[in-house]
């Protein structure tokens, strides 16, 4: 005869296993008794563990679309706020403004060298011009960097909308 608990050979006549100290019986009817106990008790556990898993499954199914659902919106506006930026022509009116600053800079600097009579006038002018165009290298700037968040979270938010998607799928 083996032990019902972990499978040692027990010796006849022997009511505990030598190997994990589990009480046996010799009787069909006491056998009959530890089995049914033993299968009541594993289909209890059993159902319980089922009811578990098919909470988390539902838990997580609900919280999956949600998450899903939000990335999505946002993956959408994030990447309607960077194409906007783009499209806008703001960028492109800022970076022409920078350029002529710096042409006005760079001619009120040359003539500073070339008139010695009016040379502080033209390093004022020059200085006037640098300080605009650094203006404008700050508003370039502003839009570059809310274009680079405004994508990146659009994309971030887009590759979580997906992995939302895929785990939904393979819960559902």
């Amino acid at each position: 005869m083996y032990c019902q608990n972990c499978g040692t050979l027990i010796n006849e006549g022997s009511n505990v296993c030598e190997n994990c100290k589990t009480v046996v019986s010799n009787t069909a009817e006491d056998m009959l008794v530890v089995q049914a106990t033993q299968n009541t008790n594993y289909n209890a556990v059993s159902n319980n563990v089922i009811t578990k898993q098919n909470k988390v499954k539902d838990f997580l199914k609900k919280y999956c679309k949600v998450v899903m659902i939000v990335s999505g919106i946002i993956s959408v506006i994030g990447l309607c706020i960077a194409i906007k930026l783009l499209v806008s022509g703001d960028i492109s009116y800022y970076i022409k403004q920078y350029n002529e600053c710096m042409d006005g800079y760079r001619e009120s600097n040359m003539s500073s060298y070339s008139s010695s009579y009016f040379s502080s006038a033209y390093k004022g002018i020059a200085n006037s011009y640098k300080d605009l165009a650094n203006t404008w290298a700050t508003r370039i700037w502003g839009i570059a960097i809310k274009i680079v968040i405004s994508g990146a979270v659009g994309i971030a938010s887009g590759v979580l909308c997906l992995f939302s998607y895929k785990e939904y799928k393979a819960i559902k």
